[in-house]
């Protein structure tokens, strides 16, 4: 069949229900190329807009001035919804993980779409119809569950087209009741309600100085750090929160009563469907039921690593006692803290002091230290003659700013990277190495990796997890 290349036909899904072999299709990335694409299809893939560092900077200055404005607008909303008072700093600590992810991923689809209707004069688009409430979930940890799926991707790409007015559009009603996801929140594994209550009334108040909780080190160094502060070391609760309703008052949400611009309408108009039911409908059953848990009532100071960032009930506890007085402070978790357009900028607003792994800054909260997962651990001799070869996790669709490969195309960079490298190094050298890797780095795309890093080197020190992928796919080849 002969393709007309001066007609256009957008995709952005991984659906095949938008592929069109009449017209050129325009691929909103790389991570939609396929093998059946590459055959049977007449395509051109549209560059990423953030490949260059000089262009993710200048986003995420962009992004962190409306996460302000957003910020601001939410706040006046939830204090009238909950009819409160809070400041923003109150409000900041409770959604700073979700509201900052929000602004960046939507912001991020809304720049893909925008740089292709200025280079492409498009034809023709196919776009997917959702019911009102489908993405709307409980948690903060759900909701960044969802950014992962093809089936949001595919939700905000047709929204932001919808806003776009793209002529020539067609609707596709997809008609689903629920997507099952993996989910992994830190809420959802403890004790229900009424084994708390019934606790509570047996245990005698928590007086501790010292708020302790989500602190990621090794069991032994922690036990050191309650006996250093004159603390009792506490197992402590964590609240299995209900599915909430969603009500219809989240539907009167109306953030910007004046006109900005169109991203911003845009971003405030979705939010209805995006702001996790914790913050809404369940918040004031966590604020009544927190009181069961075995926290402290009053903490001059509340130290963590991870829980002021995916534990919603922490966050709501936190930024009450906040208000009271009560200091926050956050030890670094990860690597990605290097960074400093990731969640390590939010979580340095939020907090009293930042504990980072060694690495400085100009900011006067910030204390470097240890590494904190690691510390007091032994250090086991490798042969010198070795090396530590790692990979990394990476998204198939474009994920949050971090140190870590953003996209396809830069995955791709970065592990041909890694090939030539390891290419060039000794083979003798190479046998006596170490490999460590997780199992989210698995993928087709690192195959070759794979292959070269057991041809020449002992199959012994691969994870289970190697050896599994490759039987999995060596067909590839």
């Amino acid at each position: 069949m002969k393709v007309n290349e001066k007609k256009t036909n957008l995709i952005f899904s991984k659906s095949t229900k938008q592929l069109s072999k009449k017209y050129l299709n325009i691929l909103a990335g790389e991570w939609l190329l396929s093998s059946n694409i590459n055959k049977n299809y007449s395509y051109k893939v549209s560059k990423y807009h953030w490949t260059k560092k000089e262009k993710r900077l200048k986003g995420f200055k962009f992004v962190e001035k409306i996460y302000k404005k957003t910020l601001k607008s939410l706040v006046l909303y939830l204090n009238k919804y909950h009819e409160t008072n809070y400041n923003n700093r109150y409000w900041e600590i409770i959604l700073f993980n979700f509201l900052q992810r929000y602004v960046l991923f939507v912001y991020d689809r809304w720049k893909i779409i925008e740089d292709i209707k200025k280079k492409n004069q498009l034809s023709r688009v196919k776009v997917f119809s959702y019911p009102k409430i489908f993405f709307i979930q409980k948690s903060c940890n759900d909701f960044f569950e969802i950014l992962k799926s093809c089936e949001w991707n595919d939700w905000i790409f047709s929204e932001i087209i919808r806003e776009f007015s793209i002529p020539n559009s067609k609707i596709k009603v997809i008609k689903k009741n629920k997507i099952e996801f993996q989910y992994s929140d830190f809420e959802s594994s403890n004790s229900n309600l009424t084994f708390l209550k019934f606790k509570h009334l047996l245990s005698i108040k928590n007086k501790s100085d010292y708020f302790i909780k989500g602190l990621d080190m090794p069991r032994l160094e922690k036990l050191k750090l309650y006996f250093s502060l004159k603390q009792i070391f506490f197992k402590y609760d964590n609240l299995k929160l209900n599915n909430f309703k969603v009500t219809k008052k989240r539907f009167k949400l109306n953030l910007f009563k004046k006109t900005r611009n169109k991203f911003e309408n845009f971003l405030a108009k979705k939010l209805q469907q995006m702001l996790p039911t914790n913050f809404l409908e369940g918040y004031k059953d966590i604020i009544k039921n927190l009181k069961y848990l075995n926290w402290p009532n009053d903490p001059k100071t509340i130290i963590t690593s991870y829980d002021h960032a995916f534990n919603d009930p922490f966050k709501i506890y936190t930024a009450n006692k906040t208000m009271n007085g009560s200091k926050l402070f956050i030890l670094q978790h990860g690597s990605s803290g290097l960074s400093d357009y990731c969640g390590t900028f939010y979580e340095k607003k939020i907090c009293d002091k930042y504990f980072s792994w060694g690495n400085k800054s100009k900011d006067k909260i910030t204390y470097p230290m240890f590494v904190s997962t690691t510390v007091g651990k032994k250090i086991k001799k490798k042969n010198p003659r070795g090396i530590l070869i790692t990979t990394n996790t990476f998204s198939s669709i474009p994920a949050r700013l971090t140190v870590n490969p953003r996209d396809f195309s830069t995955t791709k960079i970065y592990k041909d990277n890694l090939i030539i490298f390891l290419s060039k190094v000794n083979k003798k050298i190479l046998k006596l190495s170490t490999v460590k890797s997780s199992t989210k780095a698995f993928s087709t795309l690192f195959l070759d990796l794979f292959i070269l890093l057991l041809v020449h080197s002992n199959r012994n020190i691969f994870y289970k997890g190697y050896l599994k992928f490759l039987q999995q796919n060596i067909v590839k080849l």
